[in-house]
């Protein structure tokens, strides 16, 4: 390989080795209604303290997109969300479009990749902001959430039983007035809580919150937005709440981007996702043993389910070479699947199958019929980000030799890997 190359290859694996905190992000873009013009008091200044929170969060005006007021004014397209990774909607006085709206709501439910961070206040234009916003949010999850209107001024503590509360740590309450609570909430996904609100007993006890989120595995079944929700947009009033503005939109922007945070976490349901394993070997006439696994990656156990491997064509099953929990119905081989704790995994169910042709050939698994699972979007592999990443398994694959790094690879590897220890140091400090 030329030293070219090499280091192209050192470079690329240099980068694969890097953390996260240090590959670039996206923009944020910033959507508010047109608090120029609004009767309310307050409304330009709420605006434009969200903005700055955001923009500073954003690490500067060059890593945000400003489009305050329109959400009345203006109309969006795909062409906004280019380069985008964040979503920072906001309401005060003024409403949104309709056909705003429900462009907003179209891509909360189909776009994995962005995260919206919404500050919906339900103290005015209902009808064209907190309550579509509230059905968007229905339709995403299948509850049926409602709003309960409240005035004077709420202090409300973090949720400390959520098991996404962690990225809040430094946003310990929201202070605000005029608030709004989303009714219904199953408590897990409760950020925020009303005033004086103890912790909901269970994960699955409905809550009224005035904060929520939604990882992205929650988020229309696996396929949409995470969603980081708060019904009110008063917090961003300076003052008095100029001090908590910063903080929230940095526990924003890291719960978005971090691989640890909010939106990358699991759902309080139950969340089964198969693994195929097996050799790669592949000579016709040859049996071969494969297994699939079924694992559980939510915060709750699964009491059932199915999985299935499709075997490809020219591939047979050994008869006799599964358990008795499965059955073979050409070219499925269907198993029963036991309880699997929170975080646990099935036992492996192993099988032979015989190639008939030379590869490469790709065996398919899928997990169904899960009791309560919300995340569909893993159970079987697809080209989505959100599939199953090793619900497929391609055998009979050529094997290639990996070439030797040159000294110009090493040495860039060198430096990737001594910039990550002197990252570490500096933190350690």
């Amino acid at each position: 390989m030329s030293p070219l190359k090499t280091l192209c290859a050192a470079a690329a694996l240099a980068c694969a080795l890097l953390p996260a905190s240090a590959l670039a992000a996206g923009k944020v873009l910033f959507l508010s209604t047109d608090e120029l013009t609004s009767p309310g008091v307050n409304g330009v200044e709420i605006m434009n303290g969200a903005y700055e929170a955001f923009e500073q969060a954003a690490g500067g005006a060059a890593n945000i997109i400003d489009k305050r007021q329109y959400l009345t004014n203006g109309t969006l397209a795909a062409s906004d969300f280019t380069g985008v990774d964040v979503v920072v909607v906001q309401s005060v006085y003024k409403p949104i479009t309709a056909a705003n709206m429900a462009f907003l709501a179209n891509l909360m439910q189909t776009r994995p990749d962005l995260t919206f961070v919404m500050f919906i206040d339900g103290c005015c234009s209902t009808a064209a902001n907190i309550t579509p916003a509230t059905a968007a949010l229905s339709a995403m999850t299948g509850w049926t959430l409602g709003r309960s209107s409240s005035g004077g001024n709420i202090s409300s503590p973090l949720n400390a039983s959520s098991p996404y509360q962690a990225g809040f740590a430094g946003v310990p309450q929201l202070m605000g007035n005029a608030y709004d609570l989303i009714t219904n909430v199953p408590g897990g996904y409760a950020l925020f809580l009303n005033h004086g609100a103890t912790p909901p007993a269970t994960l699955t006890t409905p809550t009224n919150a005035y904060g929520l989120v939604l990882p992205q595995k929650r988020a229309s079944a696996g396929q949409g937005a995470c969603t980081v929700f708060v019904a009110d947009t008063s917090i961003f009033h300076n003052p008095p709440h100029s001090p908590q503005r910063g903080p929230l939109a940095a526990a924003a922007l890291a719960a978005a981007r971090n691989a640890s945070g909010a939106c990358a976490g699991n759902t309080i349901e139950p969340d089964l996702t198969p693994e195929l394993s097996g050799p790669n070997a592949l000579q016709p006439g040859v049996p071969q043993t494969y297994s699939v696994t079924a694992r559980n990656i939510g915060l709750s156990g699964s009491t059932d389910g199915k999985v299935t491997v499709q075997l490809p064509t020219g591939m047979d099953i050994v008869p006799g070479s599964f358990p008795t929990s499965c059955t073979w119905t050409a070219p499925n081989l269907e198993c029963t699947l036991p309880a699997i704790a929170a975080g646990g995994s099935a036992p492996a169910i192993s099988f032979a199958a015989t190639p008939s042709v030379t590869g490469p050939l790709t065996l398919q698994s899928r997990v169904t019929n899960v009791t309560g699972e919300a995340n569909l979007a893993n159970n079987a592999a697809s080209a989505s980000r959100t599939g199953a990443p090793r619900g497929n398994l391609t055998v009979g694959l050529p094997v290639q030799s990996v070439p030797a790094m040159g000294g110009w690879g090493l040495g860039l590897l060198a430096a990737a890997l001594g910039f990550m220890g002197a990252r570490r140091q500096r933190k350690a400090a």
